[in-house]
């Protein structure tokens, strides 16, 4: 039998994407200690997609800071993986389906403004409209209204009712088990007055939230710097004098690893394996490795030519799936502990309700002679033609000799023209997906928010969510995933979800590659390793705060 708390336990201590929230604790500052006036952190930042707006957030460049910036109602204890208050006083209910809201009295925003129950209806309002975040808000009751309207309409969900400043009510369309452990995310966090009245200005350097952290000073491509906000009463209390995420270019992953080695970085959240397996004596670097829930893959649009959701798509795609070695890929390029073999599902073993094997799952192994007989049934319906089949990643990921193995084990098998291109940064990738400018496959990495099948699935796959860059749509894959979502069994939910998973296996809008693993770097300048795994950084997965936020890494 499977003991389901720890495996929940274990989602939570074993995330990919590190919320920085880790760095509220306490000090990693050169030679300093807590409250020394030099006192701050300085980690590894990437551009933000979207500036600093929680419901439009789904990507890791803003997230880590808006993780620090904002607190939610609910957040998770850090040694048990379960659900405990925040910014709220209570959150009750006796069907799962009508929750009454308690604000903690007294709570501030950052620009002296307080924090009421409009400031989270409001948000959700927001949100629910028309950004990246809207997903999260399809349980609430009038969300399928909202939806379809403009933000410019200015609808309102009618599941959420404010009672007075302190107290709201939250009604779903259908009661879910799952509803209270997904408040964790970054998208649920509150906004203030100020943000209603000039959205874009507020994104940037007049951005103010309720978290233990305020915004300093932001310069884009360059960095963004935190200071302790004095009018935070919350539980994650500042141990030093800021944090400052420090945005590299180009090469951005070896760019920060060499400034965590000479002392110029408190840390990088993920760097390469070889870096490790070349340095793991190096006495100058602190080194933590565990696995990760991150889902690893790439997603081929269907708006791509020979691609569609039609007979041709469907063969092409299980060719070029059959045509990866990712086995070998892995065992040459990923030298380094805790690699795991090539995935078999979205959904990482470290989430319950995962499965070993999914029906269909036989599409995922590499075997050549079966790609070229379906890419040659593919060409009887619609000739190749000798067109080049492009694979794009970030240069700032780290990932660039996977993808070019990927594309030559694509070429080598197929026999066509396959390359792997490399855009800029991360942003600039995001901003393609986004606006269906890429013209081949793509990254398409997921890091779950909380620790359940459903947020993996539904934020990336269902129909005209905001993380469904491909274009996919399955009537048959959102019905299951309505289903579950609908079920107070968490068991019955998690049925529900592996039948969704045998439909992505057949449809294979993303060809999983293999579940990622936490290779993280900290100068010893956190002068004690256990204070520093333990209490300091938190950057890899020890803290619950890793879990506040859905995002692509």
């Amino acid at each position: 039998m499977v003991d389901k708390r720890k495996k929940v336990t274990s989602v939570v201590l074993s995330m990919t994407l590190l919320s920085t929230s880790f760095l509220a604790l306490t000090a990693c500052g050169s030679n300093s200690t807590a409250g020394a006036q030099d006192n701050v952190i300085k980690v590894f930042g990437c551009e933000p997609k979207v500036a600093l707006v929680p419901g439009n957030t789904t990507e890791t460049c803003d997230a880590n800071v808006i993780d620090l910036m904002f607190e939610g109602l609910v957040s998770y204890d850090d040694n048990q993986g379960k659900v405990v208050n925040a910014a709220a006083e209570s959150i009750k209910t006796e069907d799962s389906q009508h929750f009454v809201v308690t604000l903690k009295p007294g709570l501030k925003f950052s620009d002296g403004s307080d924090v009421t129950a409009g400031s989270f209806v409001d948000a959700r309002n927001y949100t629910a409209n028309a950004q990246e975040g809207q997903e999260f808000f399809s349980k609430i009751e009038g969300f399928d209204e909202v939806s379809t309207k403009s933000v410019t309409a200015d609808m309102k969900l009618s599941g959420l009712k404010v009672v007075d400043d302190t107290h709201f009510n939250i009604t779903l369309s259908a009661p879910s088990a799952i509803f209270l452990t997904s408040l964790v995310t970054s998208v649920y966090y509150p906004l203030p007055k100020a943000f209603f009245s000039n959205p874009k200005a507020f994104g940037g350097d007049a951005a103010a939230g309720n978290g233990p952290y305020k915004l300093k000073n932001f310069v884009y491509d360059s960095k963004i710097e935190l200071v302790p906000n004095s009018d935070y009463k919350g539980e994650r209390k500042p141990q030093n004098d800021g944090i400052n995420f420090l945005v590299y270019a180009g090469n951005a992953t070896d760019a920060a690893f060499a400034d965590v080695q000479s002392g110029n970085l408190d840390a990088v959240e993920k760097t390469k394996t070889d870096n490790y397996v070349n340095n793991k004596s190096d006495s100058r670097i602190q080194w933590k490795i565990e696995e990760s829930s991150m889902y690893s893959s790439f997603a081929i649009p269907y708006y791509l030519k020979h691609f569609g959701q039609d007979d041709e798509g469907k063969l092409r795609r299980a060719a070029v799936s059959r045509a990866i070695d990712c086995k070998t890929i892995i065992d040459k390029i990923d030298k380094g502990p805790g690699v795991l073999p090539k995935s078999y599902s979205p959904v990482s073993k470290l989430i319950n309700g995962s499965v070993e094997t999914i029906k269909g799952n036989e599409v995922l192994e590499y075997n050549a002679e079966i790609a070229k007989e379906l890419w040659a049934k593919a060409n009887e319906i619609s000739p190749w033609d000798n067109e080049t089949f492009k694979l794009f990643y970030n240069n700032d990921s780290g990932l660039k000799e996977f993808f070019d193995a990927y594309a030559n084990s694509i070429k080598e098998t197929l026999g066509i023209n396959c390359i792997a291109e490399g855009t800029s940064d991360f942003k600039t990738l995001l901003h393609m997906m986004s606006n269906r400018e890429v013209k081949g496959g793509f990254k398409d990495n997921w890091t779950i928010g909380y620790p359940s099948i459903e947020n993996i699935l539904a934020s990336i796959f269902k129909t005209n969510t905001g993380s469904n860059y491909s274009g996919y749509s399955s009537e048959e894959f959102d019905s299951l995933i309505a289903d579950a979502a609908k079920q107070v069994d968490v068991d019955k939910a998690n049925e529900l979800f592996t039948k969704a998973q045998e439909v992505l296996i057949k449809d294979l809008p993303s060809i999983p590659t293999f579940y990622g693993y936490n290779t993280g770097a900290f100068s010893p300048q956190c002068e004690e390793r256990e204070i520093h795994l333990e209490k300091c950084a938190k950057l890899f997965g020890d803290d619950q705060e890793v879990v506040r936020g859905s995002r692509r890494v």
